[in-house]
């Protein structure tokens, strides 16, 4: 390889702090497709956790991903909020429809773009795609509650953490009203990723043609 493009500043610095690439080879190209706009006037009370296969550390997580799940429902009804699980790609859907059977999913076939667009508060524990919700101006809450090791994404900037639903049902309590929703979302920070003005297509020809 000889150039490496980056999301951004924070990805550079861990190459170079590696010294598995020189500062001449890493560019920032940021996050490489468009963002949708913020659109909190359609909030309908949404809410949808993104799947990981955890089980692949072990079986006994199976058993933990069903009492988190069955919990997260309970308070979502509890606070009328509508549950929804995406499945990760490498994760059971027979297994999950059986042990799950109160729980509704997202349509076969329906991409990660239709799902963020068409829902309102994104929760997991470290999925890519939460930082991507968060991305695109969506409520994004990181739930660890899972004995394994992972990046604490509010302290990277990207959104809220808990360590419980306690503490998660906590804040959806105030998440229930139009208005608390704009004032608890705040944009992931730059030096994480940069979203790059006017498009990253743009960007990537800018940084093609500095190269050549």
């Amino acid at each position: 390889v000889d150039y490496v493009f980056v999301w951004g500043k924070y990805f550079q610095d861990l190459y170079l702090n590696s010294e598995i690439e020189r500062k001449r080879q890493i560019r920032i190209l940021g996050y490489p497709y468009s963002v949708q706009e913020e659109k909190y006037q359609d909030y309908k009370k949404r809410v949808v956790y993104l799947g990981q296969p955890l089980e692949l550390y072990g079986d006994s997580y199976l058993e933990r991903k069903k009492e988190i799940i069955e919990e997260l429902s309970g308070i979502c009804d509890g606070l009328g909020f509508e549950l929804v699980y995406r499945k990760h790609l490498s994760e059971d859907l027979d297994w999950l429809k059986v042990n799950l059977p109160d729980i509704n999913f997202t349509a076969e076939g329906e991409s990660l773009e239709e799902t963020i667009k068409n829902n309102d508060i994104f929760i997991s524990f470290n999925s890519t795609a939460l930082i991507e919700s968060a991305l695109n101006s969506k409520m994004s809450l990181q739930l660890i509650n899972y004995d394994i090791p992972t990046d604490d994404f509010e302290e990277l900037g990207i959104c809220r953490s808990f360590t419980s639903l306690t503490e998660l049902k906590e804040l959806l309590k105030e998440l229930k009203t139009l208005e608390d929703v704009k004032r608890h979302y705040s944009p992931v920070d730059p030096y994480y990723i940069e979203i790059q003005s006017p498009s990253p297509g743009e960007k990537f020809i800018e940084l093609v043609k500095e190269i050549m």
